[in-house]
């Protein structure tokens, strides 16, 4: 059986240049088709199912007794996200923190005005 366990340089060299440039461009017509398909499965693998994160991280929430709540700051225009305890309705964790959102209060208001000298923290 001509050709088996030989390498691509060894059979294109017996092949006429037309058939050699052809075999060429089958190769790499399969190696993209080949990488493509690689990719695309990648992509699939690392789809994220929203539905069933929701339906965990709502397991996890009432398992602990825990809420999240979430409002826009009216002053800095920014999305508050708090975790809070179902039964004492106190806040267990604040995204971004009071001191974050005094900050950036201050640079909003201090935008609006022009001036940034002699505030306080």
């Amino acid at each position: 059986m001509a050709g088996v366990g030989l390498g691509f340089d060894t059979l294109s060299s017996r092949l006429e240049p037309k058939s050699r440039k052809m075999a060429k461009e089958f190769i790499e017509k399969n190696s993209e088709h080949k990488e493509i398909k690689r990719q695309t499965d990648l992509a699939e693998k690392k789809k994220v199912n929203y539905s069933e994160l929701e339906n965990e991280v709502r397991q996890m929430l009432t398992e602990n007794n825990l809420s999240i709540e979430f409002s826009i700051d009216d002053s800095s225009k920014q999305m508050i996200m708090r975790v809070i305890d179902s039964e004492t309705s106190e806040v267990i964790k604040q995204f971004p923190s009071e001191v974050s959102l005094k900050i950036a209060r201050i640079l909003t208001n201090t935008l609006d005005t022009g001036t940034i000298t002699n505030v306080k923290v």
